[in-house]
């Protein structure tokens, strides 16, 4: 998990950078969030080996908080990458200014899209459909803001979701044998 989002978070700040109709996305604050889970991850689970390794009650007491703490973060960026949706990025798209203009004759370079709803579509201060400047453009710019939120996005929700889900059922499962199973526990308790 630590690898795809040091990976997207890369792929990301180039479209950040040629792409700021992206901004509205919010998807530096989610990247950096999903580095914080992947390596807040690794580090609780070097915490809970050495926890059981030394049988250190505290420490495991700790490892559980923590990955609690985790799996709520990882469950709720990834509800909030799959409902991201292109109208996320409408406003800054359609923005009537000669900054909007900039941003989106930028967006629409990057991406080679052009209109939003459709290719011919016009926008104010330029009034000249984008498709007139690049016949070779043949997607939409809310179609090819889906593609990347498919390609980049989808994929990282879905994984921050699954990670976070089987998380939370290693440690319910882990303390229900713990506490259904008495021998176990007694023995359990009496190490510490």
């Amino acid at each position: 998990m630590l690898v795809v989002a040091a990976f997207s978070y890369e792929r990301i700040q180039s479209f950040r950078e040629n792409a700021e109709v992206l901004e509205d996305l919010n998807m530096k604050i989610i990247i950096v969030v999903s580095l914080f889970v992947a390596g807040g991850t690794v580090f609780a689970a070097i915490l809970g080996l050495i926890a059981v390794a030394k049988r250190i009650k505290k420490l495991l007491m700790l490892y559980v908080v923590l990955v609690f703490i985790l799996f709520a973060v990882q469950l709720a960026m990834g509800a909030l990458l799959l409902q991201l949706t292109p109208e996320d990025a409408l406003n800054a798209f359609r923005e009537d200014s000669e900054e909007g203009l900039v941003r989106r004759e930028s967006f629409q370079n990057y991406m080679e899209c052009c209109g939003w709803d459709y290719l011919t579509e016009e926008f104010f201060p330029e009034r000249v459909a984008c498709l007139a400047l690049h016949p070779t453009y043949k997607m939409t710019c809310r179609d090819a803001v889906q593609d990347f939120l498919d390609t980049w996005l989808t994929p990282l929700g879905i994984l921050l979701l699954a990670t976070g889900s089987l998380t939370l059922l290693a440690v319910v499962g882990s303390l229900l044998v713990i506490c259904n199973n008495r021998s176990v526990k007694a023995k359990f308790a009496d190490d510490f």
